[in-house]
């Protein structure tokens, strides 16, 4: 079983989500985030430790398509 390795530096909300939305597209999500899209995204970043292919997995099982 392989260990998940937290990056040494943070990363800012911005590179996260941009991570996020790479993330996203190689998913098949095509959809521009909306501001409320965002938001939500800025809270999994803000309070969970979540890596950005979990996040784009949890935005797309979580949010109303």
């Amino acid at each position: 079983m392989s260990e998940y390795s937290k990056p040494i530096e943070s990363q800012t909300f911005e590179q996260w989500l941009d991570d996020v939305i790479d993330e996203l597209t190689q998913l098949g999500y095509s959809d521009p985030l909306s501001p409320s899209d965002r938001d939500w995204l800025y809270t999994v970043w803000d309070n969970y430790d979540l890596s950005s292919a979990e996040a784009a997995l949890s935005f797309i099982n979580e949010t109303p398509a």
